[in-house]
């Protein structure tokens, strides 16, 4: 084995973390019900989204901007 694929192996690694971490965090909040407002802005969620999104804690903009951080 070389640099290349021990760098490659050690990615996949973390990537596999990565995604078990965000199933996690997904199955802890579907469980929760849906806010009514926001946790970020306060703002009213939409009733669709609370309907859609099981757990929903943001609003739209506030749940993107979350996502980029």
């Amino acid at each position: 084995m070389d640099v290349i694929d021990d760098a490659a192996k050690t990615e996949a690694k973390f990537q596999q973390m990565a995604l078990a971490n965000h199933r996690a965090r997904a199955m802890q909040t579907a469980y929760l019900p849906s806010r009514t407002h926001c946790l970020e802005c306060d703002d009213p969620i939409p009733k669709e989204r609370q309907e859609k999104v099981k757990g929903c804690q943001y609003c739209t903009p506030c749940q993107a901007a979350k996502e980029q951080r």
